[in-house]
């Protein structure tokens, strides 16, 4: 079939059956909608409620069957059509014009399920419709990050993540087989980021000859951490070992949530950040803030050319803080596991200034 196309040609034929799968789907689901539409004009809500079976559902299995599929999985879709036929749509116009991929289009449907306010969501089904075109590459996780912090911002009471969720916090320990026991649980973020970046400290206290997996030595590291114990047993079995006895010292765990002034003093409630975890509420933000070293973050006119290639520990702050992720279209990577890089080189006279750093995981 592409025998005789070169790597150009190769390359434009993805690009357009990319866009052709992207219409296809936004035209199914769409119609779906607008057929549920059609069937459920005539039907009074309050009866619906005291029907076996209602419109709904009788569109759902005449559309599983047309489809081939499940009636539960002809509901979901029928679901996405009337979300962004009613609530969403020019985020829909712009799925059916085949530039955005379906992933994104189900997260910001999603996200934004709780909003009812009619003028917060059409603010955001604008503010949708222009960037999400620019969200293919993006991780579901960051898509949410992205939608949680407009829906918080424009409507705090609606996000699912709301501030009533907080009374769900709980760790649980139940048996699990063969002399292993399941642990799991629900914290707030920050106190989740610390608890990561502490594991992570431990596992490093091995080398790299440990014959365990990254996974492993996390699982064993919360071991080490319950007995209060401040490095982990390597596992390399070699007497010149040089990381035996190394430590990770206990209480050096940084973790960076940005915030306004107005919300940690108390007059203004604008969600805060957390790198990598997403938006936090102002709540627990002004609960950090009364434990955390608070540092303004300073204008990025403050800084002036550098004469050395690495950035002062101020500036490199400063990028880290307005970048939050590797600058790659599309790459998520968190600023912690990032490099300061110039755009222009600085062997070929670029300067050593905000203007011309960003940061780049390793990968690019």
């Amino acid at each position: 079939m592409f025998d005789e196309k070169g790597d150009a040609e190769l390359l434009g034929v993805m690009a357009e059956a990319q866009r052709d799968e992207r219409v296809a789907v936004a035209r199914r689901l769409l119609a779906a909608g607008r057929l549920c539409q059609l069937r459920m004009a005539d039907v009074d809500a309050e009866d619906r409620f005291q029907w076996c079976v209602d419109n709904w559902e009788a569109v759902a299995a005449e559309v599983g069957a047309e489809l081939g599929i499940s009636r539960r999985r002809a509901s979901t879709q029928m679901n996405y059509g009337v979300e962004l036929l009613e609530r969403l749509p020019k985020l829909g116009a712009v799925f059916a014009s085949g530039e955005v991929d379906f992933r994104v289009v189900a997260v910001a449907v999603f996200r934004t399920g709780l909003v009812t306010d009619e003028d917060v969501l059409t603010a955001l089904d604008a503010r949708l419709a222009a960037a999400a075109p620019r969200w293919n590459a993006y991780s579901n996780a960051r898509i949410a990050e992205l939608v949680d912090w407009w829906v918080r911002e424009a409507d705090p009471a609606a996000e699912r993540n709301a501030r009533s969720a907080d009374a769900d916090r709980n760790v649980t320990i139940g048996p699990s087989r063969d002399g292993l026991t399941e642990f799991w649980g629900t914290l707030r973020t920050p106190d989740a980021a610390a608890l990561d970046r502490r594991l992570n400290q431990l596992t490093a206290t091995v080398c790299r000859g440990d014959p365990r997996t990254r996974q492993q030595r996390r699982a064993d590291a919360m071991a080490v951490l319950t007995a209060g114990g401040t490095s982990m047993v390597c596992g390399c079995e070699s007497a010149d070992c040089r990381k035996r006895g190394s430590v990770a010292a206990p209480g050096q765990i940084v973790i960076h949530v940005m915030a306004e002034a107005a919300t940690v003093s108390g007059t203004g409630d604008a969600p805060g950040y957390l790198p990598g975890h997403g938006a936090i509420p102002a709540d627990q933000v002004r609960i950090l803030a009364e434990r955390a070293l608070l540092r303004p973050m300073r204008d990025a006119g403050e800084f002036q050319a550098e004469a050395q290639y690495r950035p002062s520990t101020a500036l490199a702050e400063f990028v880290r803080n307005r970048d939050l992720c590797c600058r790659f279209p599309g790459c998520g990577k968190p600023a912690e596991v990032c490099d300061i890089d110039h755009t222009v080189p600085y062997g070929r006279g670029g300067p050593t200034h905000p203007s011309n750093l960003a940061l780049l995981c390793r990968l690019h």
